[in-house]
């Protein structure tokens, strides 16, 4: 089985601007379908960077009138999985990822439209040249775009496994 490079599909869609940038996050939903269960579409995409936006909808709200807890960590996680994913694009062996710890916190209601954005620096990849296994650990904050305050925040520790070619990764 091929991995999928992220970063190519994302660098030939994005040239068409807003229609790109839709036909990628529907390709993300079509891949992923338990994270295409929320509206998100993804605003800037690069090695190990990833900014997204999410419209609150009248399915995604609590009975607080905000966005739901389990749909902001669904975005996070989401959105940490591109950046991730797209860093691992550079690597010139195949490595796959799969996040083993994950922690949240909210801090304020989501209301109106928020943007994700996940920052991971090629630094914090922990795999040595001659190691199959290696780890990652990245952080997402979402914020309300109404007046900046901080949503909530997850971070993530990543598993992450050379793949000799044509063989599938267990992780």
């Amino acid at each position: 089985m091929a991995i999928m490079k992220t970063m190519p599909i994302w660098k030939s869609l994005s040239r068409y601007g807003w229609v790109g940038r839709f036909i990628f996050s529907w390709l993300v939903t079509y891949i992923s379908p338990y994270t295409g269960s929320i509206p998100f579409r993804v605003l800037k995409l690069a090695p190990g960077y990833c900014q997204a936006r999410l419209v609150e909808k009248f399915y995604l709200r609590n009975p607080f009138q905000s966005i739901h807890a389990a749909a902001l960590y669904n975005f996070a996680e989401g959105m940490q999985g591109l950046a991730v994913l797209s860093l691992l694009d550079e690597s010139p062996h195949p490595i796959r990822g799969i996040p083993n710890r994950m922690t949240i916190e909210y801090y304020a209601k989501a209301r109106g439209a928020v943007t994700a954005t996940c920052s991971i620096e090629n630094s914090d990849l922990k795999i040595e040249e001659n190691e199959k296994d290696g780890k990652c650990v990245s952080v997402t904050e979402i914020k309300r775009e109404a007046d900046g305050v901080l949503v909530a925040k997850l971070w993530t520790e990543w598993n992450l496994k050379q793949v000799s070619e044509g063989v599938p990764a267990k992780l």
